[in-house]
């Protein structure tokens, strides 16, 4: 079996840090726990984990990071509901 490009195996290391940095919040663990429950507002979420404050979403991430990918993808996902309804992603259980 041919091994991985170095590149590759280091882009898929600092992914797999990355995702486990994002895990460690117990914060971060709530919310996700709460949003496999079904779809919420971010008014709901904050009602429900009793976060009061600001309810503008701001994303944070450095020149590349990704931000506009992930507002299109938002965007399509607001638009097109039905889109989400995927079988391997909706049977996934925390």
């Amino acid at each position: 079996m041919k091994e991985p490009a170095p590149r590759l195996k280091t882009a898929v290391y600092e992914q797999i840090a990355r995702i486990g940095r994002a895990l460690a919040s117990p914060r971060r663990l709530e919310l996700l726990d709460l949003l496999s429950q079904g779809p919420r507002t971010v008014e709901d979420l904050a009602r429900l984990t009793g976060q009061d404050g600001d309810r503008v979403l701001q994303l944070h991430s450095p020149f590349g990071g990704g931000k506009s990918h992930v507002l299109v993808a938002l965007y399509h996902a607001a638009k097109n509901r039905e889109t989400l309804e995927i079988d391997e992603v909706s049977s996934l259980k925390l």
